[in-house]
């Protein structure tokens, strides 16, 4: 892939996108829990929501307006914008049926060997104003190579010190169904390419 190298627009970092309400559809929890492959009963009949739900607000299209913030005016190869990981914390249990506010914003800048990523960040809260739910979410821009390093980090995923030398606790095996990622397009409302074609997959640097 060929290298771009450009200053990405640093001053961007913390301008929130403008709040919009997110209702967090019944239906629409069942349906992103049955493409999941979540077949726990007790979510669907105790209202509570899919754990991974909340990722609707956001992929991809809002997701992609708050990284085009800091993105060159002419950066136009979305196959280069690969998305990462998406750190969620809970502040309570967020029920189906029940509306949340959200907005975001961009918040870091960090260039690697092979691309830059760029970390946003992510509010939900109730219609009083109470934080109910935030998330980090981190794009790899691949072949995109910035200045310099701005903002922050993304939250830290490294072990503890000595834990990865015990005896796992558990194991848990999953699998992914063949039509899986089709069923997860329609459910999320996240038809990326790279998602439902294997060429733009390939292009996309996936096997």
């Amino acid at each position: 892939m060929v290298r771009l190298r450009s200053r990405l627009d640093a001053a961007s970092l913390g301008r929130w996108s403008q709040e919009f309400d997110f209702f967090v559809d019944p239906q629409g929890c069942q349906r992103y829990a049955s493409a999941t492959n979540v077949t726990y009963p007790d979510h669907v009949q105790s209202g509570y929501i899919p754990p991974i739900y909340p990722a609707v607000a956001l992929v991809p299209k809002r997701l992609a307006e708050i990284v085009q913030k800091v993105l060159p005016a002419d950066f136009t190869d979305r196959l280069r914008d690969v998305h990462g990981e998406q750190d969620m914390y809970f502040h309570r249990p967020i029920r189906a049926g029940e509306t949340l506010r959200v907005r975001a914003a961009p918040v870091g800048i960090r260039v690697r060997s092979t691309g830059t990523t760029i970390v946003s960040y992510a509010k939900f809260c109730d219609l009083s104003g109470g934080l109910v739910h935030e998330q980090f979410l981190t794009n790899f821009i691949r072949g995109l190579i910035s200045d310099s390093n701005h903002g922050i980090e993304a939250p830290d995923h490294q072990m503890p010190s000595g834990l990865t030398e015990r005896a796992p606790t558990m194991s848990a095996r999953f699998t992914i169904d063949p039509d899986q990622t089709y069923r997860y397009a329609d459910a999320a409302d996240d038809h990326s390419a790279y998602h439902l074609d294997a060429d733009a997959a390939r292009k996309a640097g996936f096997p």
